[in-house]
C-alpha cells in the first residue's frame, strides 16, 4: 500500500494548479459553466474582499430630498437631508474536506500515475462540492435569527421573498423572511414598505399573463432611481430570469410560436431563450430533483445582479489548508477548502418573484 507521505507529496505538487487562496476563474468557468456562483461571483467582478466579518452599508431609504434652489439675497434655508438606514450582513463560514487513507482499496497497488489521477479526480470533486454547496445556500437561508449564523442569507427566501396573498402583481409584495421578523438585513417591511421585492402570480406562460407581469416589472424599474454602482462583468447580463425546466419549455414553445425565439449561442448563458433582452435559463439548484432546496411548485425569479454583492473575507478567499496528517488517525490525511462569505442586497425592489398554482408546470419529482 502507498505510504500516506507519498500521497501527501502528490497532493502538494498538484495544489499549485489550483492556486492557493485564489479562485481559478478560467478553470472553474470551463469545468462548471452552468453554476451561477461561478458565472456571477467567480468569473465576474461581483466578489468583494473585506477585512471584517460584518458587512455594513448605509442605505438611502424613501425620504425628502435635500435639493433646493435659491436666488440672490435669499435667506438661508435648512436642508432636509435624506434619511439613511444601515443594513448589516454577517459573513458565515463554508467548508469542504478531502481525506486520503493508506488502506483505501482504490489506492492498493496503484502506480504513481494512477495515484496522480486519483488525487486530481478527488480534488476536482472537492471543488465541485464546495461550489454546489454554495449554490444551495444561495437558494436557502437560516430558518431563525442566530447571533453566530452558520448559513448564507440566500437570494431565494431571504432577500427575494414570496407572498401567497398576492394574486396578480405587487411591486412591493415581498414579505419579511420567514423566521426573521426584523426584516431583510434588519429592515422590516412594516417600517420600510418599499425595501422589498416585487411579487407576481401567473397561471399560464402567455403574453397577457407571465410576460405581461415581467413587462410591468421592467417598466416600473425603469422609472426608479438608478443603481449607482454597476458591478457585473461587462460580458455578464445584469438581469437574468431563472426558471424551472417545465417553465423553460413553455417559454420556448411560446416564443417559437410567435417567431421570437432568439436563443443565445454565445456568452455565459448559451441555449437561453431571450425576451426583452433578458435570458431565461435553468438554475440547477432551483430545478434539479436532487437539489435539497428545489421548490416543488412553479417558481421564476428575475434577478438583477447589480443589486447584490458577494463578500468574502480577504484571508479566506478560498483558503486551502493541508494536506496534513490526522494526529489521532495513523495513515490518514485531510485537506480543507473554506471561505468566510456573505450575500448582500441593497436594492431588493429590483428583483421579481413569480409563482403559480399550475401543476402542469411543476418541476419533475425525479430525474427519470
Amino acid at each position: 500500500m502507498p505510504a500516506i507521505s507519498k500521497i501527501q507529496d502528490i497532493v502538494t505538487n498538484t495544489l499549485p494548479t489550483y492556486e492557493r487562496n485564489k479562485w481559478d476563474s478560467a478553470g472553474l468557468a470551463q469545468l462548471y459553466p452552468d453554476y451561477e456562483f461561478v458565472k456571477q461571483f467567480v468569473q465576474g467582478s461581483k466578489r468583494v474582499s473585506d477585512y471584517a466579518y460584518l458587512v455594513d452599508t448605509a442605505l438611502e431609504i424613501a425620504a425628502p430630498s435635500s435639493y433646493e434652489h435659491s436666488y440672490t439675497n435669499h435667506p438661508a434655508q435648512t436642508s432636509t437631508h435624506k434619511l439613511s438606514r444601515r443594513i448589516q450582513t454577517p459573513l458565515v463560514k463554508a467548508r469542504t474536506s478531502l481525506t486520503f487513507s493508506e488502506d483505501e482499496k482504490e489506492l492498493q497497488g496503484a502506480s504513481d500515475s494512477k495515484l496522480v489521477d486519483i488525487v486530481q479526480q478527488r480534488m476536482t470533486k472537492w471543488h465541485r462540492d464546495f461550489i454546489e454547496g454554495i449554490e444551495h445556500d444561495l437558494l436557502s437561508f437560516p430558518s431563525s435569527v442566530d447571533q453566530f449564523p452558520d448559513q448564507l442569507r440566500g437570494v431565494y427566501g431571504y432577500w427575494v421573498t414570496p407572498n401567497a396573498t398576492v394574486t396578480d402583481f405587487d411591486m412591493s409584495g415581498g414579505l419579511d423572511p420567514v423566521g426573521h421578523s426584523g426584516g431583510k438585513g434588519g429592515i422590516p417591511v412594516a417600517t420600510e414598505p418599499l425595501f422589498t421585492n416585487a411579487v407576481g402570480k401567473f397561471a399560464q406562460v402567455s403574453p397577457d399573463d407571465y410576460f405581461d407581469k415581467i413587462s410591468q416589472f421592467k417598466n416600473r424599474v425603469r422609472i426608479m432611481n438608478a443603481v449607482p454602482h454597476a458591478t457585473v462583468a461587462p460580458d455578464v447580463p445584469r438581469q437574468v430570469c431563472y426558471v424551472q425546466e417545465p417553465t423553460k419549455r413553455a417559454i420556448e414553445r411560446f416564443l417559437q410560436a410567435s417567431n421570437d425565439n432568439l436563443v443565445q449561442d454565445a456568452g455565459v448563458y448559451r441555449d437561453a431563450s431571450v425576451y426583452a433582452g433578458i435570458p431565461f435559463t435553468i438554475w440547477h439548484a432551483l430545478s434539479d430533483p436532487a437539489s435539497p432546496v428545489r421548490p416543488t411548485t412553479p417558481v421564476s425569479m428575475l434577478i438583477d445582479w447589480n443589486s447584490f454583492s458577494y463578500h468574502v473575507h480577504s484571508a479566506f478567499d478560498q483558503k486551502i489548508t493541508g494536506p496534513k496528517e490526522l494526529p489521532n488517525v495513523p495513515g490518514q490525511m485531510v485537506m480543507y477548502n473554506e471561505t468566510w462569505h456573505g450575500l448582500h442586497c441593497t436594492r431588493p425592489d429590483r428583483n421579481l418573484y413569480l409563482y403559480s398554482d399550475n401543476t402542469a408546470l411543476n418541476p419533475p419529482s425525479s430525474g427519470a
